[in-house]
């Protein structure tokens, strides 16, 4: 169990100083040169996820002038492993209260599918850069995302799953190193607004979050910002824990 040593939280948008306005374009400015030269991955394994990569890839727009790629990164598996994650994301979202809830078979499944998932990650991700999983499907990659000396988020969706898939799913994603917990803007708009985003890092017991405003800009600052720390969190090298550390190159 991971104890938190601190939660920092921070306000971004509307600033109605000449102070807060020059504290935000600081913050736009460290996050934009943190993540400067990376690639920032979003790996879709069902269709579920792909609301959540869209919002991030929106939400990276303007950090691209500074040099921070944002990418789409597609996780080809078949049936059926794409069947049971599909399973997993409706029961994280309080869905099929009575389907059988997960079981050893279950768990063979997904370490089989991460012992495929170095043969299917994208050859262009290096070390440094920063892969966001967002479905149950996506998160089997995340011990070859850390073999190749990259960050690992998980994004997860506040929602109310019953305890045995939350259970199920710790077991299986100990090479996660930071969760990002999400909210988004109202349902109906045109474009996929970002309000909330707490970065949780397990293996220093952090957690940063970031309350954004309704301008839309606060929204993007958010995102990269949540990122940022993850990267600056996890440059003591230590990943997945206090268990394992990350290699000195990547893994070839």
């Amino acid at each position: 169990m991971a104890y938190l040593t601190g939660v920092n939280t921070q306000r971004i948008g509307g600033p109605a100083t000449q102070h807060d306005r020059r504290v935000e374009e600081s913050m736009r400015k460290w996050a934009a040169d943190v993540l400067s030269g990376r690639t920032v991955w979003s790996a879709v394994g069902i269709p579920e996820g792909r609301r959540g990569a869209r919002a991030l890839g929106s939400c990276l727009a303007w950090a691209g002038e500074s040099g921070v790629g944002a990418q789409r990164l597609d996780v080809r598996i078949g049936d059926p492993l794409r069947a049971f994650a599909r399973r997993l994301e409706q029961r994280l979202r309080g869905g099929e209260p009575g389907s059988e809830a997960p079981g050893a078979a279950d768990g063979e499944l997904y370490t089989g599918g991460a012992g495929e998932a170095d043969a299917l990650l994208e050859r262009d991700v290096r070390e440094g850069d920063v892969v966001v999983l967002h479905d149950p499907l996506a998160v089997v990659m995340a011990e070859a995302v850390r073999a190749r000396g990259a960050h690992a988020v998980w994004e997860i969706r506040i929602a109310v799953a019953e305890p045995v898939t939350w259970d199920f799913l710790r077991r299986h994603t100990a090479a996660v190193d930071a969760f990002a917990l999400v909210r988004g803007g109202p349902a109906g708009t045109s474009r996929i607004a970002v309000r909330q985003v707490a970065a949780l890092l397990p293996s220093r017991g952090l957690v940063r979050a970031k309350l954004a405003d309704t301008d839309r800009d606060s929204g993007d600052l958010a995102w990269a910002s949540a990122l940022a720390d993850v990267v600056v969190g996890d440059r003591d090298e230590r990943v997945g824990g206090t268990r394992h550390a990350r290699p000195a190159v990547a893994v070839r």
